[in-house]
């Protein structure tokens, strides 16, 4: 079957739109992160912010996997609103921003690389 539209074909997004896409994405994983705590343990202990904060990011870097941009960059934009937010209410300031960098940022790394990992093995249907 012909077809007009070619699959090799490029999504007219720029790479800075995907970068400005995830760091309003971040926001998701944060919001989910806060619920899920609260419904958990609350404000007083550290493990469900720890657990689920891990958990969202890596869901979301799952799921932006497939869009362009450097694994590094893109997991720091994926991870933005949570370092934001570290970055006011944490105290003492350079701690608490790497502890959530290392729970952010890491798991978020980790989605995208395991959904490129995972889009490279399959192998690509030969053309019709």
């Amino acid at each position: 079957m012909l077809s007009i539209v070619s699959p090799d074909q490029r999504r007219n997004v720029t790479f800075s739109e995907d970068l400005a896409i995830d760091a309003a994405l971040s926001a998701c994983p944060a919001l989910a992160t806060f619920v899920l705590a609260l419904l958990f343990g609350g404000f007083m202990f550290f493990q469900p912010w720890a657990i689920f904060g891990s958990l969202t990011h890596c869901v979301l870097g799952v799921l932006r996997g497939k869009t362009e941009g450097t694994l590094v960059l893109k997991a720091l934009c994926l991870s933005v609103s949570s370092l934001f937010i570290a970055g006011i209410f944490g105290r003492p300031f350079a701690s608490f921003v790497a502890i959530t960098l290392g729970f952010t940022f890491v798991p978020a790394a980790l989605g995208l690389w395991l959904r490129r990992s995972l889009h490279r093995s399959r192998p690509t249907a030969p053309p019709r």
